[in-house]
């Protein structure tokens, strides 16, 4: 009997394991990216710091005592339980007090490293303990299974906040401490830290997401409106200044109602005043505000959001600046925009890529040459696709592979430079009905602030250098290059 039961327990915790690493890995993954700007390179950096960590327990596993064991896993516990709020503050404090380049980066890595290792450690240490000839293969099945549930439990519950998901995690990992120890004294007590821990999670979210903001991304007194994690990406709203409100994916800006409404009239309202009652296709929804400036010109509105968290903070918490409760001819779609468009039948006048630049893979993907050509596809004749070009041609590299990718995707291409703004913006399409002088009338007609030029395909070939290639499936370099370039430029 004894023997079954310590054949169960190490079971189940090789499965809590599983599934405690998951989550851990998804929570760290949010909260150091957004700390340290969410390109592409700064997840990979992560991500194998998880790795190297899932390594090292395993190297350790065997030079472990019984009273050294103990020991790291109580301090796990404690450790765990101060996550995220402690990685928020010691990463600020470090950064406040001039640290830099590569001690930032190696204090992030290494709390990564150390967070993982604790997991994978039980493994290695249950199959030495097991001499039985399926050990291995039972093992790691019931590890694996772990994992799987933790993703699950990722997807079901990170939609509804972080504390349910973190309240959760502590529990398992007290279980998991509980079951190694032999002490279910140990569940108790942290049952208590966590009741406290809920009682004031509200006020330790509001007050770590605005030192993050005051001390790492260097906003005067920000003003934490609203913050969440989601499947895809971590979703913040600060409010800065009198009345600036800022929208963040990962620790990277997609939104502050100053500046970055006048970007949305670029790609979307305008484009928009070259038709009459055109039906309009919105990939990704952003603070919403490209419906407000579509709808009053449209027959219809689609939005197409994969992200239900951050489509229901855009109507929520944006509510009061693009008016969308008071907008009739709009619908939202929850959906992967690739699957969206390769699975509809229905065609539009206009398809507006409201989405961020292309900083990571999946957004790169939706910025490439074969995107805009399956867009295309969606396009009623004469239609456009309108897209912001993250820089301008002659003077961003990331620009030019954007607008490349347009050229070799569409005929007619025009560009609409904005000064005041210091960006470009793409109207691209196939038997385009209108020219360079038809857009330029729309802008007068509508008394556009902002010093602006129109470029067609001749004038944007002649500013475009030699090199840099079209964004491709087959060409992404633009996310690792930039995320580089943004890193040295950030921490060297």
């Amino acid at each position: 009997m004894i023997a079954a039961t310590k054949g169960l327990k190490r079971y189940a915790v090789l499965l809590l394991c599983g599934i405690n690493l998951a989550v851990i890995q998804f929570i760290m993954i949010r909260e150091i990216t957004s700390i340290l700007y969410g390109e592409e390179l700064v997840i990979v950096l992560v991500s194998a710091a998880y790795f190297s960590g899932w390594s090292l327990g395993y190297l350790i596993s065997d030079f472990l005592s019984a009273a050294s064991l103990k020991f790291y896993a109580y301090l796990t516990l404690i450790f765990h339980l101060s996550l995220p709020w402690s990685i928020r503050f010691l990463t600020c404090r470090i950064y406040e007090l001039g640290g830099r380049g590569w001690s930032l980066l190696c204090f992030l890595f290494v709390i990564s490293f150390l967070i993982s290792a604790f997991y994978s450690i039980f493994l290695p240490k249950f199959i030495s303990e097991d001499s039985s000839p399926n050990s291995l293969r039972i093992m790691y099945t019931i590890g694996a299974l772990g994992t799987v549930l933790g993703i699950s439990l990722i997807m079901l519950i990170s939609s509804y906040g972080a504390l349910p998901l973190m309240i959760i995690y502590y529990f398992l990992l007290s279980v998991t401490v509980a079951l190694l120890l032999e002490q279910p004294r140990v569940i108790i007590a942290t049952g208590f830290i966590i009741f406290i821990l809920a009682l004031f999670w509200g006020n330790l979210k509001r007050s770590s997401t605005e030192y993050v903001y005051e001390k790492r991304h260097r906003y005067s007194n920000p003003k934490y409106v609203f913050s969440a994690y989601s499947p895809y990406q971590q979703i913040d709203i600060i409010k800065t200044g009198k009345n600036t409100v800022r929208l963040f994916l990962d620790g990277l800006q997609n939104f502050n109602s100053r500046k970055l409404t006048r970007i949305n009239y670029f790609v979307a309202g305008l484009p928009a005043r070259l038709y009459s009652s055109p039906e309009v296709l919105i990939m990704g929804s952003g603070s919403l505000t490209t419906v407000k400036y579509t709808a009053p010109v449209a027959a219809h509105v689609t939005v197409v959001e994969i992200d239900p968290v951050m489509a229901y903070a855009s109507k929520e918490i944006f509510g009061s600046r693009n008016k969308i409760s008071k907008i009739k001819n709009w619908n939202l779609v929850v959906d992967d925009g690739k699957h969206f468009l390769m699975n509809s039948s229905k065609k539009y006048d206009l398809i507006v890529m409201d989405i961020p630049s292309p900083y990571s893979i999946q957004e790169a993907i939706l910025h490439s040459r074969e995107f805009y050509k399956m867009a295309g596809l969606r396009l009623n004749d004469g239609g456009v696709i309108s897209v912001h070009l993250s820089g301008r041609v002659n003077r961003s590299s990331t620009a030019v592979q954007v607008a490349r990718a347009l050229l070799e995707a569409f005929n007619d291409v025009y560009i609409v430079r904005c000064s005041g703004l210091r960006r470009d913006f793409g109207i691209a399409g196939n038997n385009l009905a209108f020219d360079a002088d038809d857009i330029r009338a729309i802008i007068r007609k509508n008394n556009v602030p902002e010093k602006t030029e129109v470029l067609d395909r001749n004038q944007i070939l002649e500013q475009l250098p030699e090199d840099g290639e079209a964004i491709s499936i087959d060409n992404l370099e633009v996310v690792l290059k930039k995320g580089w370039a943004r890193m040295v430029g950030r921490y060297f």
